[in-house]
């Protein structure tokens, strides 16, 4: 077996997911290669360190926004279409008519994905897309918080030398 094949079928080699056959070729393949070997572990790493972390759920304020928009996207939809001439009004199959209907289509698909999914569900997306998580995605998942509080720390170079600006209040202070 190469490694290309390998390489494409590792993933779900590592998630249980490969017929026995299948399985055992990319086992005697990762005994004697050792960049495959090397690739295996680190994808196990990996999905250890990506079951290992916190879930996250959107806020009602992501919520609430996202249905205002949706709101406010549906009024200023039909809006234009009153304010359309009527010579651009061809009938019910007019092309702004049917671009709009598929938008909304759309925004309301994504609304009932979004309000349909549970908060309480803790169930971990398959190992298969865990694998294509990168580096640096795991980086930044470890700095979650820092990043949730990004308005704060994007001022702290402000703050450093807060002990001269205090000083200098007091200063000032006094020759009033």
């Amino acid at each position: 077996m190469r490694c290309r094949e390998v390489e494409k079928q590792l993933s779900a080699h590592l998630d249980g997911e490969l017929d026995a056959a299948a399985s055992e070729r990319i086992t005697a393949h990762l005994e004697h290669c050792e960049g495959c070997k090397a690739r295996a572990l680190a994808y196990s790493t990996l999905d250890g360190a990506l079951d290992a972390l916190p879930r996250h759920e959107p806020s009602e304020a992501f919520d609430d926004g996202f249905r205002a928009k949706l709101q406010a996207a549906r009024q200023a939809q039909a809006q234009a279409s009153l304010d359309a001439p009527r010579s651009r009004r061809r009938g019910f199959f007019s092309w702004p008519l049917l671009a709009g209907l598929g938008g909304a289509a759309a925004a309301v698909a994504l609304a009932v994905l979004l309000i349909g999914r549970s908060p309480r569900d803790t169930t971990l997306p398959p190992r298969r897309t865990l694998a294509a998580v990168q580096p640096s995605d795991l980086a930044l998942a470890q700095h979650l918080e820092l990043l949730q509080n990004y308005r704060v720390v994007k001022n702290l170079d402000e703050l450093e030398n807060y002990d001269v600006i205090d000083k200098l209040d007091r200063l000032l202070g006094d020759d009033k």
